[in-house]
């Protein structure tokens, strides 16, 4: 089973205290096919100090699945746990405030390679489970800690493509016969951890050290992007568009307008302005989507198809950028959005504005494939974000057959489309219909 992410590429699975970590690696690696060997690669084990044991993982381990691999950067990360409350405050403490770090700024291929944070599994070090199968919980371990990893558990699976231990049975026959029982409680340091040039233990207090030790290697870390936006919203929506076609992979920050999650202190400090969407890379915080779209164009585009640098050209793209700004995605807004959010009822004269604005740009497309020449460009990435909620909003296209033309090529041509904006726009639609019953 392999699922190709684009930049971010992670694959879960449990590691068994009897397990070769050097079979379970080498099978893991052929699955992440694709990448390059300069790609960023973390394999991390929580638990992992059992299979250090005997041994089992050493530097030529470790350096046999990087051969096999043909990985230039690669890192074992072990997080050391152990049985009862505190491996539950640890893993709280440590992968609430870190794991995310790790998974998504820090690696292009991220291996999980782990017996804790599995589904329904993650109690197997919190709680003794009987004979029978059913779940005793151990006296000192209380139910509020059970249920922040719970949560957590389920937050992190929510976001994280992963390829799971069971998918993995097959191809490592030891990983199906171990029954990954801790025996006793004690805490195995392994004093041989640190000699592995290509090995960092991960605890509560050397988050720091494992990112100087990046540094030390003179590694290149890609960071993502930070990205605050609803999945409906158009121009939100435009941005997810450039970004696939772009090949940049954006960490998604879902903001609940409703609830005012864009009104926070720490969101007022990111965009003052308090709008969505907002992109923050590195440090650098940009809004409002038809800039975002020409940054990540330009920052990041492997050419400049997308937003050519003849002046001309371009000028003519941020003229199709600014219409569909100020007046097709600006007339969309004013015609449905005091429906949808204030209770008023249609105005004819906001319709006719509106159908204007559609005839304006069906004349713009006359002779031509795109929005302007004959190649996809952000211009067309903006406005079929526009014109795909039209669609959902049965707005009527066909008097304007250009249109029509030039948006079902766009959906045909846009890489990534139905991900970016043929499933979001309809959970727009979900969102209007819902409202309007109201």
């Amino acid at each position: 089973m392999q699922e190709h992410l684009g930049n971010n590429f992670q694959i879960q699975c449990w590691f068994k205290p009897n397990s070769n970590f050097e079979k379970v690696t080498e099978s893991i690696i052929p699955l992440t096919n694709g990448f390059t060997k300069n790609d960023f690669v973390i394999i991390m084990m929580v638990g992992g100090n059992n299979a250090l044991k005997g041994n089992k993982i050493n530097k030529n381990s470790i350096e046999n699945v990087m051969k096999c691999s043909n990985f230039t950067n690669l890192f074992l990360v072990s997080i050391p746990i152990w049985q009862g409350r505190p491996v539950l405050n640890q893993l709280i403490y440590n992968l609430n405030l870190n794991f995310y770090h790790l998974s998504n700024e820090y690696s292009n291929v991220f291996i999980d390679v782990n017996d804790i944070i599995s589904p329904k599994d993650y109690v197997r070090h919190g709680l003794h489970l009987n004979v029978n199968g059913k779940e005793k919980i151990c006296k000192y371990v209380s139910g509020v800690i059970l249920q922040q990893l719970q949560l957590y558990d389920e937050k992190y699976y929510e976001q994280c493509k992963h390829i799971n231990y069971n998918n993995l049975k097959t191809i490592v026959p030891s990983l199906a016969t171990s029954n990954g029982k801790q025996s006793n409680d004690t805490y195995y340091k392994c004093n041989g951890l640190n000699d592995l040039s290509v090995c960092v233990e991960y605890a509560n207090n050397n988050w720091c050290s494992f990112k100087c030790h990046l540094n030390s290697q003179n590694t290149t870390v890609k960071m993502l992007m930070d990205f605050y936006y609803l999945p409906g919203s158009a121009p939100c929506r435009a941005v997810l568009l450039a970004a696939k076609a772009v090949g940049v992979e954006l960490n998604l920050k879902v903001l609940d307008l409703m609830k005012g999650e864009h009104l926070t202190p720490e969101f007022l400090k990111i965009n003052p302005q308090h709008t969505i969407p907002t992109l923050v890379d590195n440090g650098f915080a940009l809004w409002e989507s038809r800039a975002i779209m020409t940054y990540l164009v330009s920052k990041y585009g492997k050419n400049d198809s997308l937003y050519p640098k003849d002046p001309q050209t371009r000028a003519v793209i941020d003229q199709r950028l600014y219409f569909d700004l100020g007046t097709l995605y600006g007339r969309l807004s004013d015609y449905y959005y005091p429906v949808l959010f204030g209770g008023a009822s249609y105005d004819p004269e906001k319709l006719t504005k509106l159908e204007d604005a559609v005839k304006f740009l069906d004349t713009f497309l006359e002779g031509h494939d795109f929005a302007v020449g004959n190649s996809l460009t952000v211009a067309d990435l903006s406005l079929v974000a526009t014109v795909s909620t039209l669609d959902v909003m049965d707005f009527d296209l066909t008097p304007y057959s250009n249109v029509l033309r030039w948006f079902e090529k766009v959906k045909a041509t846009a890489p990534f489309y139905d991900e970016a904006n043929g499933k979001n726009v309809k959970i727009f639609k979900q969102m209007a219909d819902s409202l309007l019953k109201k």
